[in-house]
């Protein structure tokens, strides 16, 4: 059986670099927007980084499991926010998943 062209449930995974030594503020302000989202969206989120840092940054991802495809505009909008984008070094990478089992 094949996907639909619409799938009805996501999963996206968000990965992105932020300077080592900027991780606290950059969870604390992460973790506040992820509460935000939840609370107005009902978004679960979540946040994990790599264990080692390289030259400097980690690679942070946010992840999104089992995401409405009608919520994906919510998601695109936490991302946007300037609050935790200021942190991100260089281009955040999306990658889009359809649930199949």
């Amino acid at each position: 059986m094949l996907a639909s062209a619409a799938p009805d449930l996501l999963d996206l995974f968000v990965y992105y670099r932020v300077p080592a030594s900027q991780e606290s503020a950059y969870l604390a302000q992460t973790r506040a927007l992820l509460t935000l989202l939840r609370q107005t969206s009902g978004i679960e989120g979540r946040l994990s980084r790599r264990p080692e840092a390289k030259e400097g940054l980690h690679t942070w991802m946010e992840s999104f499991l089992d995401l409405p495809a009608a919520k994906e505009a919510a998601v695109s909008a936490h991302l946007a926010d300037p609050r935790s984008a200021s942190f991100i070094e260089g281009e955040r990478h999306t990658e889009r998943f359809v649930r199949l089992a």
